[in-house]
């Protein structure tokens, strides 16, 4: 009987071993669970960033990419993006911008 008894509560301790282990998975997952979903919202914020300065690049004509300029030179690429810079944040005008290109002015794409 003393072994009987010995065994149960030997399954009893590795019941309650097993029971506290799943506990510990349990909130684990649900950390894991929290982080994935902060993470999906941090990729949405970037996605509609990304979205947004598509939009914005599309409406003011600039190309983001080298790449996708055709038969474009990166010389003409960064100047427009530096140009466009300047024009965005009112470092520059129109009259300083024609100065700027000078006979250059097919460089100068839409800005508004």
């Amino acid at each position: 009987m003393d072994r009987i008894r010995a065994r149960v509560d030997e399954h009893d301790a590795r019941f309650e071993q097993l029971e506290s282990c799943t506990s510990a998975m349990e909130d684990q997952r649900h950390g894991e669970t929290e982080h994935l979903l902060q993470m999906e919202r941090v990729l949405e914020v970037i996605r509609n960033k990304n979205e947004d300065l598509e939009a914005r690049s599309r409406r003011n004509n600039v190309r983001m990419l080298p790449g996708s300029m055709v038969m474009g030179r990166m010389e003409d690429f960064m100047e427009k993006m530096l140009v466009a810079f300047w024009w965005s944040r009112g470092l520059i005008d129109r009259w300083a911008l024609g100065a700027l290109l000078g006979p250059r002015r097919d460089l100068l794409f839409s800005v508004s």
